[in-house]
């Protein structure tokens, strides 16, 4: 369809990787849980916190609404909420510009990498279960990684490469496993994904792949961009993640988080498709134009989300909405429980939001500064399946050190402050998001409604 090749399109830009990096019932999971075995370096803040002033968020609102109005975001909902206590939530344009349909608390978004946050709590699931640890080699479940190969010159034609050291399952959870993705340029390695069919943000609809154990044979057979342990690189790692915790519980991945995270936490409409039922509450994706308008890229009536996938990408797969997300994200908030279930031990929750970068490692990670994540770039670590503010002075940062967030493609973004109890999420459908600064945006009308 028409539609599906444009998403294949704009996904494949390099200019996205900005945008994707910017980018779950009480008996179903067990308060008995093992803790991990590593001890994470936790780098929360210490000192007095900030309590917000609910009628200061009023602010937010007006901000995101002149946005829709000008015509650069088709719609969106935006929730901010403190100690678990809801202070802000707003809705605002609409899921369907053509049919007028107005965004509200049932809207379905696309939520793209803000799946990855949720595959590494369920590889922390594991590890509590005892079924696997963080230091394994990623080839004791992924036999197809047996004998990879690392780029190290040449042409897609013509490469030079030698073999992988070994990559162990912590090394996909921060980004450092040497995998990649199709829409990046530091070598010719990118388009070789492309060539095996695996394009970001569509693989997963693509009817030729046959399911994550296809995926992880089409990898196999492509190398590493660098060794494995050695720097951030943005890439398929959270799609591996999702098939290892697939083989390890024995279980699909949709059904191993249905029921330890999205059942149990209430997260009723969080799924690698949109139900049927909900079929006419996801929102349509759009694209913005040249001339400062909107084309539809995806429409909400004929998504590939309405069909079930290909495979479940624990990269960028999952759908949910407003509700679903911030039950995920004041689950971490809590340390791993919610009205009284407990999903995660804290410990796996302090490991999930400790940094776990060297200053050698940060690779890519200051590109994370066009993202909203750091004004200037520096400041930044990285966890699990999110980045973290180490230094809020470097990072020019309005937050608290040790925040937790990450991004989706289309411009969904999250933060945890557990410093200061503060959790957001924010939804809309644009790919690619990058001109609206809607992250810097959200962080300082938070951060600066603080009652004085």
């Amino acid at each position: 369809m028409e539609q599906n090749f444009s998403l294949q399109k704009v996904f494949s830009t390099g200019a996205l990787v900005v945008a994707i990096a910017c980018s779950t019932l009480s008996g179903c999971a067990s308060n008995s849980l093992t803790p991990p075995t590593s001890t994470p370096v936790i780098i929360q803040e210490r000192g007095s916190e900030r309590t917000i002033d609910p009628a200061k968020l009023a602010a937010i609102g007006p901000v995101f609404d002149k946005y829709a109005r000008e015509g650069r975001i088709a719609g969106g909902g935006i929730l901010v909420a403190q100690h678990g206590k809801v202070l802000y939530r707003h809705y605002f344009g609409m899921t369907d510009i053509a049919a007028g349909t107005k965004t509200d608390k049932q809207t379905v978004y696309r939520i793209f990498s803000m799946t990855k946050p949720v595959v590494a709590a369920a590889v922390l699931r594991l590890q509590e279960m005892g079924k696997l640890k963080l230091t394994d080699p990623v080839a004791k479940y992924v036999p197809e990684f047996a004998h990879l190969q690392v780029y190290l010159s040449g042409t897609r034609q013509n490469m030079t490469t030698e073999s992988a050291a070994t990559m162990t399952v912590e090394q996909l959870l921060t980004h450092t496993s040497g995998l990649d993705y199709s829409f990046q340029r530091a070598s010719p390695v990118a388009s070789l994904y492309k060539q095996a069919g695996l394009d970001a943000g569509t693989w997963f609809h693509d009817p030729t792949i046959d399911g994550l154990d296809d995926m992880a044979k089409r990898l196999a057979g492509l190398p590493l961009i660098e060794q494995p342990g050695g720097s951030w690189h943005y890439g398929m790692s959270f799609d591996v993640a999702g098939l290892l915790v697939s083989r390890v519980s024995g279980q699909p991945l949709d059904t191993f988080l249905r029921d330890n995270f999205f059942r149990p936490l209430g997260m009723n409409h969080t799924g690698f498709m949109v139900k049927a039922a909900d079929s006419h509450r996801l929102a349509t994706l759009y694209s913005p134009r040249e001339d400062g308008g909107l084309s539809v890229l995806d429409p909400g009536n004929a998504s590939a989300f309405l069909k079930p996938p290909s495979a479940d990408s624990g990269g960028g797969g999952l759908v949910s909405t407003l509700d679903d997300y911030f039950r995920f994200a004041q689950m971490l908030a809590n340390g791993g429980s919610l009205d009284g279930v407990r999903v995660l031990a804290r410990t796996s929750v302090d490991t999930m939001m400790a940094n776990h970068l060297r200053p050698s490692q940060l690779g890519q990670l200051p590109i994370l500064a066009g993202a909203g994540f750091s004004a200037t770039g520096k400041g930044l670590g990285f966890g699990f399946g999110g980045a973290l503010v180490i230094d809020p002075a470097a990072a020019d940062s309005p937050g608290a050190k040790g925040e937790y967030a990450w991004n989706g493609a289309a411009g969904t973004t999250f933060l945890v402050d557990r410093k200061n109890g503060i959790v957001m999420v924010y939804m809309m459908q644009l790919v690619p998001a990058k001109s609206i600064p809607f992250r810097q945006t959200l962080r300082k009308l938070i951060y600066s409604a603080d009652e004085k």
